[in-house]
């Protein structure tokens, strides 16, 4: 159990703190102030009297306030733009972290938090409990808030509806929902009630104490002179007001409120030590299995049993490594070890040592397993077997809980903090306090060296640095005191979904396209379901998986390996470690993709090298790096109003062209595969090209506020200004279809961000072959995807070829012989084909010119040997 004092939950410091608010327990100032005017009423009140069940519904408008120092210009230094509040547009605009967001309210959600225990009470959701029905009956778990999603999105009708929910004797808390202008309702963000306050140096204390009271503020900690947390009250604003109010002070350094936000756990997603034969991440002789032999390439691994071999142990145990992440099967005997492998659990969530998994709470077993899996003779081993391991599950992102997950890991010994995680949107934003917290961490823990943390990039395939302004601290990874990692394959390549930028450290290996999956622990057992029926536990049946990746996997293999170095050298400081990293990558990939300074946006410094990395901490020369600083904010340019010069008529000027669309070629590919086991055996695939053509978009995560439309052309791109078009799909929100017919040749399809931003799938496809005895069926599909911003990026476009080449591709098992034959409208034959490959070889490959519409036959024939074979077809 944790040597650290349990801390109370948030529902138990509201619960007393509004006690103490109705028992005459505050001191006269706290009770009001008679020199300071009041507050606004607000509509958007975040707690509510339990005493009286009572609620304000005044509204005199948005008005943040007294006169303690509170002016119409920014209080913080630099030349930040002063806060502001667009009420009739549910817009607030203020400083956050190190730089500037703006939120809007959501008109799909608002968050409670309950006194009560609401499984007891399945039969009266809380949208039964007020008298109309606008919220639905399901409510989705944040931490410890339910987000209950609005049926009637009508804003007055939500603001009434949340006024009622106040009411109920067991809701403590009741608050609007806010999402940034950039996610839309992808990821909300609930204002706790907690903001976090730094004045100025030479602020008067008198001048700040009275402007805490003319917003009804409660202090709940001081954490240095002039640094605090606050906490709104029943007659204060709502705390989006307050911050607001407090930045445009002059008394005031920084103001932010604590907004809670949905944890996304980097999942991409068994599967004696027996199994390390199988854990190719570890060593990679290109040994294959049931995969196909060009799935892997020798040497596309960590190198972590090399630097075992090298340092003639697995590490010690007096390193320790804290994973943060969904729940933990401790039971597991690749996760418990000896007994003694396991430190201090604990669960944030419910604020108990048992971190056990809910349903679904799969992520963190496997990923711990990468990281320190036991060396005790069976199933699987961790980078580093016999690190200690810290267990630390949270199912929600907020400054609080971002500083007591890592304050934990520091006091408990952490030297490593693995982090498969981040916010569910990728544009979120770090706080000051999320900043400070793993810049604390990163340069206070393990005695003043530093605790290593290392962070997963992510699998959106996108840049996690803001190209406008590269210092801003977006996610995690992109802080400057950690080790951010990418992900490749078991061929070397770079994983195409592995996230990219700047700020990415180096890559380590994973699953990916044509590659294999990671072999890790897993969890065990059966759990109950609601239905009264059992499931299995985990994302596999049994106690490992085999089909694990990402950059959760990359991530704690990178910490494991940072495990391995301070195993060998324990004086390193965290800056160090990650300097001994990078220092000794193997360069993957072209070598046109690293700068004059070995980096790369898409593989860091290159994948990680145990056993060099392990060398250079024990017997080479290490750098004396310092920890990079937190970059200063720079406040937005201002641009100065100009007059513009009286001047005579001139003609009609051209107009300004604008940015044109960028356009990516699109191709047909599918890949199935194989098995052969005797000569002349064969396998027969039946594909069609088709004269119609469909074209379909949606958005991934249903995001209803998104509105996108879908525009198809042949031979140009279409122009929806001037309706040069052959078909469109202009819907509500992000579905869209458009069928065509009779098509041969090349489309251009334009996807438009009409309003909203978001991410989008796009699929082009042809019909799907009849079903024929014998034969095996190919449909021919184009997929793509990506993120559209209407402000920055709001159209794309993808050009479609029909009928310009037809491959197919076979690449087989090493050492067979493979022949391969193709046909349009029967079966081929060893005489009767349009094209064959027949070398004497494992791979072949026929192309077809300007291929017709019509049925297609491939036969895949073994001329010797018995293997495995992979097939890609491509149209483009």
């Amino acid at each position: 159990m944790s040597s650290e004092q349990p801390q109370k939950s948030f529902i138990f410091i509201i619960v007393e703190f509004l006690k103490n608010l109705f028992s005459g327990l505050f001191s006269p100032a706290k009770r009001g102030n008679n020199n300071n005017p009041p507050p606004p009423d607000d509509t958007d009140k975040q707690n509510n009297n339990n005493t009286n069940n009572t609620t304000t519904n005044n509204n005199s408008g948005a008005d943040t306030g007294g006169n303690n120092g509170i002016n119409n210009t920014s209080g913080n230094e630099g030349n930040w733009p002063p806060a502001t509040l667009d009420a009739e547009m549910g817009e607030a605009t203020f400083r956050y972290g190190n730089t500037l967001i703006t939120i809007t309210k959501s008109k799909k959600y608002v968050a409670v938090q309950t006194s009560e225990d609401r499984s007891l009470l399945p039969s009266m959701p809380l949208a039964r409990r007020i008298s109309k029905r606008t919220f639905k009956d399901a409510t989705i778990a944040l931490g410890n808030f339910e987000l209950v999603q609005a049926q009637d999105q009508n804003p007055a009708t939500v603001d009434e509806a949340l006024d009622e929910l106040r009411s109920l004797p067991t809701v403590t808390m009741g608050t609007h929902v806010y999402h940034t202008t950039q996610t839309s309702n992808t990821m909300p963000l609930i204002p706790t009630g907690e903001i976090y306050i730094v004045f100025k140096p030479d602020a008067d204390s008198t001048k700040c104490q009275e402007l805490l009271d003319s917003l009804y503020l409660e202090t709940t900690q001081v954490r240095s002179v002039g640094e605090m947390l606050v906490q709104v009250t029943q007659k204060s604003p709502n705390p989006v007001k307050v911050t607001i109010a407090l930045q445009n002070s002059e008394l005031v350094s920084i103001a932010e409120p604590e907004m809670q936000a949905p944890i996304n756990f980097e999942a991409f997603a068994l599967p004696t030590d027996s199994l390390l034969k199988d854990q190719w991440h570890l060593q990679n002789r290109g040994q294959h299995g049931s995969w196909t032999s060009s799935a892997f390439k020798a040497g596309a691994d960590a190198k972590v049993v090399d630097a075992w071999n090298w340092m003639q142990s697995m590490g010690t145990d007096s390193i320790t490594v804290a994973v943060i992440d969904s729940g933990f099967d401790l039971g597991h005997p690749d996760l418990k070890g000896n007994g003694s492998k396991i430190v201090a659990p604990w669960d944030f969530d419910t604020d108990t040592p048992d971190v056990s998994p809910r349903v679904g709470d799969w992520h963190g077993t496997p990923c711990a397993g990468v990281a320190i899996g036991a060396a005790n003779g069976i199933g699987i081993l961790g980078a580093a077997p016999n690190a200690k391991f810290i267990p630390i599950r949270s199912a929600g992102i907020s400054d609080t809980l971002v500083e007591r997950m890592f304050i934990h890991a520091m006091n408990n010994g952490a030297d490593v903090i693995s982090n498969s995680w981040g916010a569910s949107s990728p544009d979120f934003v770090l706080s000051t306090r999320m900043i400070n917290a793993l810049k604390k961490a990163a340069t206070e823990g393990r005695g003043g060296k530093g605790c290593v943390i290392v962070f997963a990039a992510g699998n959106s395939n996108r840049n996690i640095c803001n190209g406008a302004t590269p210092d801003t601290i977006m996610g995690f990874a992109t802080h400057p005191n950690v080790i951010a990692v990418a992900a490749s394959n078991s061929r070397d390549e770079r994983s195409s979904y592995s996230n990219y930028g700047k700020k990415i450290s180096v890559c380590g290996p994973s699953n990916g396209s044509g590659g294999a999956g990671v072999l890790t622990a897993d969890v065990g057992g059966t759990i109950p379901l609601p239905s009264g029926g059992f499931g299995e536990k985990g994302y596999d049946p049994g106690e490992y998986t085999s089909g694990f990746g990402g950059t959760s996997s990359a991530c704690p293999l990178v910490a494991g390996v940072c495990a391995l170095i301070l195993s060998v050298k324990p004086s390193l400081t965290a800056a160090q470690v990650k300097s001994v990293l990078e220092k000794t990558t193997d360069k993957i990939g072209a070598s046109n993709d690293y700068d004059s300074s070995g980096h790369s946006d898409y593989l860091g410094f290159g994948r990680i090298n145990a056993l060099k990395a392990v060398q250079m901490a024990r017997d080479g020369q290490v750098s004396n790096v310092q920890p990079t600083p937190i970059p200063n904010p720079v406040p937005p340019p201002v641009t100065p109003p100009v007059t513009p010069p009286v001047t005579p008529p001139t003609p009609t000027p051209e107009p300004t062209p604008q940015k044109p669309v960028e356009v990516l070629d699109l191709p047909f590919e599918t890949l199935v595969g194989g098995n052969l086991n005797a000569a002349n055996d064969e396998h027969i695939y039946k594909l069609m090209i088709s004269d119609d053509l469909t074209f379909k978009m949606d958005s991934p995560l249903g995001d209803a506020n998104s509105d996108f439309d879908l525009y198809v052309r042949k031979n140009a791109l279409p122009e929806p200004k001037n309706r040069l078009y052959d078909g469109s799909s202009v819907n509500d929100g992000s579905n869209e279809t458009v069928q065509l017919t009779n098509v041969a040749g090349t489309y251009y399809a334009l996807l438009r961000a009409y309003q909203g931003s978001g991410a989008y799938n796009l699929s082009v496809s042809f019909s799907s072959p009849l079903p024929e005895a014998g034969a095996r069926l190919i449909t021919l599909e184009a997929l793509t995807g990506g993120i559209l911003r209407k402000e920055v990026m709001p159209d794309i476009g993808f050009k479609i070829n029909t009928n310009k080449k037809l491959s197919i591709t076979l690449k087989g098992d090493t050492g067979n012989n493979f022949d391969l034959y193709i046909k349009r409208g029967a079966r081929p034959k060893w005489n009767d084909y349009d094209g064959r490959g027949i070398k004497d070889s494992a791979d072949e490959m026929v192309e077809l010119t300007n291929p017709q519409p019509g049925t297609y036959y491939v036969l895949v024939r073994l001329a010797q040997g018995s293997g495995y074979y992979n097939l890609w077809v491509n149209l483009s």
